[in-house]
C-alpha cells in the first residue's frame, strides 16, 4: 500500500511536491510498521522474554533444520521386481515430513523412496512447479537405471500433488507410472497463498504464483488430456482448510476418484494409519470398504478405518 500510494502520487504537481509526498509516504510507512514492533518487544520485555531473541530462535531453527535434520535413512537398495513408491511432500515442508508415511507404508511391504526437493534454504519445499517436475523426472529415471524397476506409484501430498500431475501430463511421466494418489493437493488453487504474494516473498516463490485460484497454470492443468492408462486417485477431505472438501478432487476427463476423508484436517494425511491403509488397497486395486461414522474414525487411529468412494524407504 506504500508504494501503491507512493507511485500514484508521481501523476501529481512539481517535482518537489512529488519529493516531499514521497518523503512523507516512507515515514508514514516506516512509523506503521516500526510502532507496533517496538510496542510489542516493550510487553515482550516486560514478561521477561524480547521478540528479536524469539525471531533468532526461529531462524536458528530453521537453519539447524536446514543442515542437520532433513536427512531420511536411505534404502541400500530397491527391487527390480517390485514397484517402488515415490512420495511427495508439500509448499514449504520438508521431506523429514513424510518419516512416519514412509515408515507405514515400509511396514506394508513396500518399497518408498523420496527426494530433497528443494527450495528456501535449500530444504523448505518452494520451487516452481513445472522445474520440480523436471527434476523429479530425473531423479526418476535416474533410479530406475540404477535398480532395474520399470515402473513407479507416486503418492503426494498437497502442492506435491499438483508437481505430479504435472510432471504425468506434461512430462511424460505417465510412460511409467499408472497410479497416482494425491492427499488434500488444491486443485483449484488456495486464497492463503496471497499472504505471501503480497509481500517481498512473492518475489523469490514462483510457486504461489502457480496455487493462485483461478490462474492460467491450473487452467492449463485441468484442459490436458490425461492418458488412458493413468489412474488418479485423491483423498480429500472437508476439515481440511487448505484444499476444502471437494477442491482437493482433480476435474478433468479420465479415470479420476474421490476418495472422502472427512475425519482428516490438511496434515493429518501424513500420520495416519487409515490414510497408508487406504493408499495400500489402492495400490494393490483392493475395494475401499463401507463406510463407518465420523466419530469412529476420528477416534480410532490405531484401527484401519473403512472408507466410502465417491465417483516408501528413500533414494538420494
Amino acid at each position: 500500500l506504500p508504494e501503491v500510494y507512493f507511485f500514484a502520487s508521481i501523476g501529481e504537481g512539481t517535482s518537489s511536491s512529488i519529493v516531499y509526498k514521497g518523503l512523507t509516504t516512507l515515514s508514514i510507512a516506516a512509523a506503521l510498521t516500526t510502532i507496533p514492533l517496538l510496542l510489542y518487544e516493550f510487553v515482550m520485555r516486560k514478561r521477561g522474554a524480547s521478540l528479536w531473541t524469539a525471531a533468532k530462535k526461529v531462524y536458528y531453527e530453521l537453519l539447524y533444520e536446514a543442515r542437520t535434520n532433513n536427512d531420511i535413512v536411505r534404502s541400500a537398495q530397491y527391487s527390480a521386481e517390485k514397484i517402488p513408491i515415490v512420495l511427495l511432500y508439500g509448499f514449504f515442508s520438508s521431506r523429514k515430513t513424510l518419516a512416519v508415511m514412509e515408515k507405514l507404508l515400509t511396514r506394508q511391504g513396500y518399497e518408498v523412496m523420496s527426494f530433497n526437493l528443494g527450495g528456501s534454504l535449500g530444504v523448505f519445499f518452494t520451487r516452481g512447479i513445472p522445474e520440480t517436475a523436471e527434476f523429479i523426472d530425473r531423479k526418476i529415471q535416474r533410479q530406475m537405471k540404477r535398480y532395474g524397476f520399470e515402473k513407479v506409484h507416486v503418492v503426494a501430498h498437497s502442492k506435491g500433488g499438483l508437481v505430479a500431475l504435472y510432471w504425468l501430463l506434461k512430462n511424460g511421466g505417465a510412460k511409467y507410472c499408472d497410479k497416482v494418489i494425491t492427499m488434500g493437493t488444491p486443485y483449484k488453487g488456495t486464497w492463503l497463498v496471497y499472504l505471501a504474494i503480497f509481500t517481498p516473498l512473492g518475489f523469490f516463490w514462483k510457486d504461489v504464483w502457480q496455487m493462485r485460484p483461478g490462474c492460467s497454470f491450473l487452467k492449463t492443468l485441468h484442459e490436458t488430456e490425461i492418458p488412458k492408462n493413468l489412474k488418479i486417485h485423491c483423498l480429500y477431505s472437508n476439515q481440511d482448510r487448505i484444499a476444502i472438501d471437494t477442491a482437493g478432487v482433480f476435474k478433468a476427463n479420465g479415470d479420476i476418484i474421490g476418495v472422502p476423508m472427512h475425519h482428516l484436517s490438511h496434515f493429518q494425511f501424513l500420520a495416519r494409519r487409515d490414510v497408508a491403509s487406504t493408499i495400500g488397497r489402492i495400490i494393490r486395486d483392493e475395494p475401499l470398504l463401507t463406510k463407518q461414522s465420523e466419530e469412529s474414525l476420528s477416534s480410532q487411529d490405531e484401527t484401519v478405518e473403512h472408507l466410502d468412494l465417491d465417483s516408501h524407504k528413500s533414494a538420494g
